[in-house]
């Protein structure tokens, strides 16, 4: 029966539609549809055998669902009629026939051509389905003609029953260009075989992967000749860029000696390859699991325990070569008082009751001896041999049991690390409040009816109190900065023999406060050089010198200090050893080693005659590892201590002027410095210092006044700039006053002395930077040579 499907938003014309074919074909199927999805979805269900398809229509028009139809496998074949409601359109019925429409009627219709044009679509629809059908019998004709091939058609048949692919004819040349192609072409290759064939849009050799195209050549050629049958497998790269493998078995065509074409059969076989890759995959990954497996592994006859597959982890935990447990069960292999128990579990095992069991047991090993191991066994679907098999997994844990014990004595030092942490922090504790008291105490005794004597003793205190507990700051920083690693070393050239000097000058000044003068302090040097200059961190290796002999100062009653340092070669390198030895009280055997933890001190109880907190030593050998030497100490109880470190012996040649600020005389009288400081007290220690030098000082409250300042006043020589200040702050000042008078010295003076700070604040063009609390020396020598490089200055220009 035939089926017209209508597809019009326009219910009326629905209508109309109906009555005129009704009229003229009496016993057809009228579908009628109001959409463009409904339309397409009744077409692709019911198969009319022509459509009547209106241009002018909401959401989807004609011209789109004309082009769904015919993209539509279903669909393709079936004739469409375009409907117009503008009569000599000529673009849109272009554009109509360009997308695939059979016909074309204008609005209002004519009854007699519609029907005219229905009588040709279904006479066009006919012919189609009589051709269909008549493909259908060719290829069946053509699957008849393959079975009368010899062995190799027969393949191809059995293919095409079961597997998808194509056949083909084509000549043999260099292209394998095609003179046909089945329609199965397209599902491998993605390529239709109009594309093979007439359009000549691509070639067969185009798709195979260039490094197949001469070997599969080479093997053709050989079978032709031979007039043989060619089975080949190799890869191709379909139209969407994907690899796939494909099987050919194909033969030449000869009329007597003379070659015809290439005919046969290719089938898409890229999911066997990949399963038998993956299976070759898995068996190799299995076999590398079981072989290297960090576990011993072993596949074991459930029936009578004996061994059908081990790895060589399991061979090595039970000291026995593969070839003799091969022939083993795993009871002659278990301790005698470990036996039942497994028995106990394997019984379970077999009968169901568990899936699996872990046991720890011994076992014995070809030499006596007997390991401990846990031993997990589990049921396993698999067969071994032929014959059904637990898995058994084997792990030495003699190490893990010896590490009981470690692990107690590792407690134990967890708590006597405890122990030294609350030691220090009671030291701490001591060592701060010691200091403070002194200073709070003596300042509150401080007041009008003080004997000026009495001030003076109590101002000496709290200077002493607040240097060691600046120095007890100085050495928790040190300390912190080290471990995370936020210590700069600053390498430069300097003179190692003044280096030493003026360490002696500042032992010297210890000597006094520590009221140890008796002591002789003597430098001894060994160096091929007077002049010699060193690059390093000099700052860093003064630090740790002067600890050193602060240290011997403190433990040496009397008798002498010596410090020094001397050259010498190790492993083709030079180096430079640096000596300091007392003889002090010495140091233990016992307690050599452990002087150079964090918090470790040869006294730590609570009687302890030394003061400390333990750091100094430590922030020495932290500071020579950085400086790429190494520290040690040598001594004896009650013979005193030398304690050496090395540090590589970079030299430079030049000899600088040295003469250092301690040389010069100050010549500060007269000089004007401005003070950019908000804190009066800060303020006032400044200026108690200046002031006694001959020095007038202008103070400026914050950054904006220091600014201004310097705009008026065109005689201040130098500017002590506080950091941290109000309204504007030293950074923003510096800049703002070094583009007004970049001549005018400036030295940063702030509280802030974290890594980075440093360089911040030199950047902003400030001269020498000094962290608080500032020493009386320091200040005066930082302002000396800031006035010396600006007189250098000032005569150049």
């Amino acid at each position: 029966m035939r089926k017209i499907l209508a597809i019009d938003d326009n219910f009326d014309n629905l209508i109309v539609y109906r009555a005129i074919l009704k009229r003229y074909y009496p016993t057809c199927t009228i579908i009628t549809c109001q959409s463009g999805s409904e339309g397409i979805e009744t077409a692709i269900q019911e198969q009319p055998d022509t459509i009547l398809l209106d241009i002018i229509m909401p959401g989807m028009d004609g011209f789109e669902i004309c082009a769904k139809l015919k993209e539509e496998a279903k669909t393709k074949h079936i004739p469409i009629i375009l409907i117009t409601a503008m009569r000599g359109d000529k673009k849109s019925r272009i554009k109509g026939l360009e997308i695939g429409a059979d016909a074309f009627l204008s609005k209002p219709i004519e009854e007699e051509e519609l029907i005219a044009q229905l009588n040709v679509m279904l006479r066009i629809k006919d012919a189609e389905d009589k051709l269909r059908e008549e493909n259908k019998e060719l290829s069946a004709d053509i699957k008849n003609k393959m079975t009368e091939l010899e062995e190799s058609k027969r393949k191809m048949e059995t293919l095409l029953d079961n597997l998808p692919g194509f056949v083909y004819s084509c000549a043999n040349d260099r292209d394998w260009q095609m003179k046909y192609i089945s329609e199965g072409c397209k599902e491998i290759t993605g390529y239709t075989s109009l594309e093979f064939t007439e359009q000549k849009k691509i070639n067969f050799n185009q798709i195979i992967l260039p490094e197949y195209r001469d070997l599969l050549w080479d093997k053709w050629q050989e079978t032709l000749g031979r007039k043989g049958v060619l089975e080949e497998e190799y890869p191709i790269r379909n139209k969407d860029g994907e690899i796939h493998w494909v099987w050919e078995s194909g033969r030449g065509v000869f009329d007597g000696d003379q070659l015809i074409s290439l005919e046969g059969f290719i089938t898409d076989i890229t999911k066997q390859k990949n399963a038998e890759n993956s299976r070759k995959t898995s068996e190799a990954k299995f076999k590398k699991i079981f072989e290297e497996a960090p576990l011993g592994i072993a596949l074991v006859n459930s029936l009578d325990g004996k061994f059908l597959q081990i790895n060589s982890k399991y061979c090595k935990i039970a000291g026995y070569p593969k070839e003799q447990l091969s022939h083993s069960d795993w009871q002659s292999l278990t301790h005698p008082d470990d036996i039942q128990k497994q028995l106990d579990n394997m019984a379970m095992l077999n009968s169901g009751e568990i899936s699996d069991f872990t046991v720890e047991k011994r076992l014995l090993q070809s030499d006596g001896s007997h390991v401990w191991i846990t031993l997990t066994v589990a049921k396993v679907d698999v067969q071994a041999e032929g014959k059904p098999c637990h898995l058994a997994m084997i792990e030495d844990i003699t190490q893990r049991k010896k590490l009981t014990g470690e692990l107690i004595i590792a407690k134990e030092e967890a708590e006597k690390s405890d122990r030294i942490k609350s030691a220090f922090l009671a030291s701490m504790s001591h060592e701060l409040r010691t200091p403070l008291n002194a200073v709070i105490g003596f300042s509150e005794l401080i007041n009008k009816d003080s004997k000026i004597e009495n001030i003076l003793n109590f101002t000496t205190i709290i200077n002493k109190s607040g240097n060691n507990l600046l120095a007890l700051i100085e050495d928790l920083f040190d300390i912190s900065l080290i471990e995370t690693g936020d210590v700069r070393i600053e390498n430069g050239p300097f003179l190692i023999q003044t280096m030493l000097d003026e360490v002696q000058f500042i032992i010297k000044s210890e000597q006094a406060i520590l009221k140890k003068e008796e002591i002789t302090v003597n430098i001894n040097t060994d160096l091929g050089d007077i002049n010699s200059i060193l690059i390093s961190d000099q700052n860093r290796i003064k630090q740790v010198l002067l600890n050193l002999l602060k240290n011997a100062l403190k433990f040496t009653h009397s008798g002498t200090v010596e410090f020094g340092c001397s050259e010498f070669i190790q492993d083709q390198i030079p180096m430079l050893k640096f000596h300091v030895t007392d003889s002090g009280i010495g140091i233990p055997l016992d307690k050599q080693e452990l002087i150079f933890e964090v918090f470790r001190q040869v006294d730590e109880s609570q009687t302890r005659i030394y003061g400390g907190t333990g750091l100094g030593l430590t922030i020495c050998k932290r500071l020579i590892n950085l400086l790429g030497g190494e520290i040690w100490v040598e001594s004896e109880e009650e013979k005193g201590a030398s304690f050496y470190f090395t540090i590589p012996l970079n030299k430079e040649e030049v000899i600088p002027n040295h003469t250092t600020v301690l040389q010069q005389e100050l010549g500060l009288k007269g000089k004007t410095i401005l003070i950019a400081e908000d804190d009066a007290t800060s303020y006032w220690y400044l200026v108690e210092i200046l002031e006694k030098e001959g020095v007038t000082c202008i103070q400026a409250k914050n950054g904006k006044e220091a600014v201004n300042y310097c705009k008026t006043n065109k005689d201040i020589d130098l500017l002590l700039m506080d950091i941290n200040m109000p309204v504007m702050n030293g950074y923003e000042a510096t800049k703002q006053i070094k583009n007004m008078t970049p001549n005018l010295p400036i030295i940063a003076q702030t509280a802030y002395a974290m890594s980075g700070d440093r360089e911040k604040i030199l950047l902003t063009g400030c001269d020498l930077y000094l962290s608080k609390p500032i020493g009386k020396q320091q200040l005066l020598e930082a302002i000396i040579m800031c006035l010396d490089e600006k007189n250098k200055l000032t005569a150049i220009q």
